[in-house]
């Protein structure tokens, strides 16, 4: 199949100067030519600027937007107004991708007519570990399975990045700039209403690095934005009418609220600790545990005794960065 539709492959940036250079090189490195790279570089103190700018002057196919710092939904955007592909494709800039990631999205896209195209993902961690995690093609042609699949799939079904995008997509949707964590999430229950074909191909080419020192994983950044993201997702009227979707979403926002409430432990955030408690007594008390693990339901047991609950957290918190540690040794 001849292929010649450009590609916009979006690069949103803020202080990765480590990093920035593997990514952009991999995109560069594509044996699919037809592309340009957009760099947002959203406020960066440190020398990530300058980066972008060296790429600008030595590859004609990469732009570099300079903003003030607005997240990464707003850079995000920024890229997509100034994308000019038939496609676009988010990449973050810790990350990077196989050499044919681009070519063969593109090749699949084609062939099955889908909107939104993408792999399976290898996780890389700071210690040089790579676990891939691959599973079957999954193929979606209608909204309520593509719902299905987002309440129910792991990180990568909801993300934004690692995906190839029709333009069209974006002709009625924008990441919510008011939304500072849990964007992809949010992004992307918007985006099943309206995609017309969802394919996952079998195969792993994205490179997802877990940056413990990351907003995410770091654990430091507290925000009750995944509840409401949640909560919204729930009031859906596909989701609120339909008994299978909605055991999903709540099943969703428990652990949503358990993550939460455990960060607040960490902070020693009492108030607001027993505040999460609190909502999750009522979302367990209406809805039942909605299909949680058995250990899991003893956790959000024991958030009814504050002390109890912060000694079993934060003692497994840390037993997890004592194996992480032998691991890195």
């Amino acid at each position: 199949m001849r292929m010649n539709e450009l590609i916009s492959v979006v690069i949103p940036i803020y202080n990765r100067e480590s990093t920035l250079q593997k990514c952009v090189d991999s995109v560069l490195a594509q044996t699919y030519k037809n592309i340009e790279v957009i760099l947002v570089n959203d406020g960066s103190t440190d020398r990530s600027g300058d980066i972008c700018r060296r790429y600008e002057q030595i590859d004609p196919r990469v732009k570099v937007i300079s903003k003030e710092n607005g997240g990464l939904s707003s850079a995000r955007n920024a890229g997509i107004d100034k994308s000019c592909g038939e496609y676009i494709f988010f990449i973050d800039s810790d990350d990077w991708i196989d050499s044919d990631t681009l070519e063969v999205l593109l090749n699949a896209a084609l062939q099955k007519g889908t909107d939104v195209t993408g792999y399976c993902v290898y996780f890389n961690f700071p210690n040089g570990v790579e676990s891939s995690r691959t599973s079957d093609e999954i193929y979606i042609q209608d909204t309520r399975a593509l719902i299905k699949w987002m309440l129910a799939g792991s990180i990568y079904a909801n993300a934004a990045w690692g995906k190839l995008f029709k333009r069209s997509i974006f002709e009625k949707l924008r990441f919510d700039e008011d939304c500072d964590f849990c964007e992809d999430d949010e992004f992307s229950f918007r985006m099943a209403h309206i995609a017309k074909g969802y394919l996952r191909i079998a195969d792993a080419k994205y490179h997802y690095f877990q940056n413990s020192g990351g907003m995410v994983l770091s654990g430091t950044y507290i925000s009750d934005t995944p509840i409401n993201v949640m909560s919204k997702i729930e009031s859906d009227p596909i989701v609120a009418g339909d008994p299978e979707l909605s055991r999903l979403a709540h099943k969703k926002k428990i652990a949503a609220l358990h993550t939460l409430y455990v960060k607040y432990m960490r902070a020693g955030d009492k108030r607001n600790a027993a505040r999460i408690a609190h909502m999750m007594r009522e979302l367990v008390s209406k809805h039942g545990y909605c299909g949680i693990s058995k250990q899991m339901q003893a956790r959000v047991m024991l958030m009814r005794a504050y002390p109890l609950a912060r000694f079993v957290e934060l003692s497994s918190i840390w037993l997890r960065g004592k194996k992480y540690s032998k691991k890195s040794a």
